[in-house]
């Protein structure tokens, strides 16, 4: 009689997730850094659906509550928008205006959003002096 190792889904989804279960910070935190890096770098579409809750359990290999609080961040950062019955879609890029009263400038307003600003210079012309 031989003894086979049995595991279940979510430990086999765990071990090839990529999460850092030892010491990467909060699963949530993690999972939404990793949704977040999707959604910039493959420049989704407003309206593009995202996994189901359940796909992202079995995704990541962790609970139903984990995959919300990920969501949830996303949701503060006004990256997606949450559905009931229509799931999590990705939200239309906010138009960032500086607002006088508030303290932070536009760099931390950016960062609030989930955004990060860049220049780029277009041109460089010698000129003369203004005097």
């Amino acid at each position: 009689m031989s003894v086979e190792s049995t595991e279940s889904a979510a430990e086999q989804a765990g071990r090839s997730s990529p999460l850092n279960r030892e010491g990467g910070g909060p699963l949530h935190a993690q999972i939404r850094d990793i949704l977040h890096r999707q959604i910039v770098d493959m420049g989704l579409s407003p309206g593009s659906s995202l996994p189901t809750e359940e796909e992202l359990q079995r995704q990541f290999g962790v609970s139903r509550s984990v995959v919300r609080q990920a969501l949830s961040g996303l949701a503060d950062l006004g990256l997606i928008r949450r559905q009931r019955g229509r799931g999590s879609v990705v939200a239309a890029t906010p138009v960032l205006r500086r607002h006088v009263q508030r303290a932070g400038g536009l760099d931390e307003q950016a960062a609030a959003h989930g955004q990060r600003l860049r220049t780029h210079v277009l041109t460089v012309e010698p000129a003369e002096p203004p005097w």
